[in-house]
């Protein structure tokens, strides 16, 4: 067994990065767990090609807004950050990343006060506490290959989103134990799924579709909320590329069809849906269909505060992430950074 990290996150997306960087900040030893293989979370970008000719697409979060201080200078801060035009008219400006939305976690990651240690591939099941071992928590982690992973840490930190977080925290405590007051709370917040469709054209076509649509209404039940064409959004890509996002309701009416058959109806709707709202059709046909399944795309509506103390283990674990304060990709980092600067002030201990 190694040494006890002072902090343990789980999760690698923008909050719990958020929260890393200011406990390293403060000199404590910190340990990034995350289930999957790159940082960023549902800011994933995709790629495709070799090295020296490559196509990207932002497969999550399409934008960011700058809704918070902090976030906004760190955003406007990047080399090559744009501001993408959009069909749709917007109360707030928003921003994208040229190499891709994960590019702001990766810069999170690179731009930590001292190295972060992140396990990636390594999924945490179990949280325990050691009450005989300095109250050091004891994570218990599983890799792809079934491997089990044991660390200890003596605060935790949770940056997943709700459901997920919450599916830990029952398969770590007793099943009798009722719910505190702060977990009931976030067990209450809902996410909805959405279906992501990315179509590349053949590298002598171009779609030359809308540009940036954002549908607000299902209309005609389509079940298409955008048509994001990665291009024109302004991501340095190779291929024409188009990312189409699907409305809850679709997600999940459509959640076990099958990958060739999903991909097909997703992409006749969104054909179907340029004719009805009298945009000028698609110019070409996707050479590559591909379909992400988002399960737990973006929270329904809002813990109210910027983090949550839970103390259902018989010690406080702090939970952060989108679903606090005012969520997006801004918020969760407003999230993290709240929830890390709590600590500090004794709010978790």
């Amino acid at each position: 067994m190694q040494n006890i990290y002072d902090v343990a996150v789980i999760g690698a997306g923008i909050s719990g990065l958020a929260a890393a960087n200011v406990f390293s900040r403060e000199d404590l030893r910190v340990c990034v767990f995350e289930k999957s293989r790159g940082l960023g979370g549902r800011t994933s970008t995709r790629r495709w090609g070799s090295s020296e000719s490559f196509t990207r697409a932002d497969l999550g979060a399409q934008f960011t807004y700058a809704r918070n201080p902090g976030w906004q200078d760190f955003v406007t801060s990047q080399e090559g950050m744009r501001r993408p035009a959009s069909d749709t008219d917007l109360e707030r400006e928003r921003f994208i990343h040229p190499e891709g939305m994960s590019r702001f976690a990766k810069s999170l990651f690179d731009f930590s006060p001292r190295p972060l240690e992140v396990r990636f591939e390594t999924r945490v099941i179990r949280v325990e506490r050691l009450p005989d071992d300095g109250g050091a928590w004891l994570l218990s982690c599983e890799t792809p290959s079934g491997t089990s992973i044991f660390s200890k840490a003596r605060n935790l930190v949770i940056a997943l989103p709700l459901p997920q977080a919450i599916d830990l925290i029952d398969q770590s405590r007793e099943k009798s134990k009722s719910d505190s007051v702060t977990l009931a709370k976030l067990r209450n917040i809902p996410y909805s799924r959405c279906i992501a469709f990315v179509g590349i054209a053949k590298a002598s076509e171009n779609f030359h579709g809308p540009g940036i649509l954002e549908v607000k209404c299902s209309t005609e039940n389509l079940g298409i909320t955008g048509i994001f064409d990665q291009n024109e959004k302004g991501l340095h890509s190779g291929k024409s590329t188009l990312v189409i996002h699907t409305t809850p309701e679709f997600s999940l009416a459509n959640w076990e069809v099958q990958q060739e058959v999903l991909a097909e109806k997703i992409w006749a709707n969104a054909c179907s849906l340029l004719r009805l709202i009298g945009k000028s059709p698609f110019r070409a046909t996707p050479e590559v269909r591909v379909v992400h399944r988002w399960k737990f795309a973006r929270p329904e509506r809002f813990y109210p505060d910027g983090f949550a103390k839970v103390d259902d283990l018989g010690h406080s674990i702090g939970v952060c992430g989108d679903a606090f304060a005012f969520g997006g990709m801004d918020g969760a980092f407003a999230s993290g950074e709240a929830l890390a600067r709590g600590f500090f002030r004794g709010v978790i201990v």
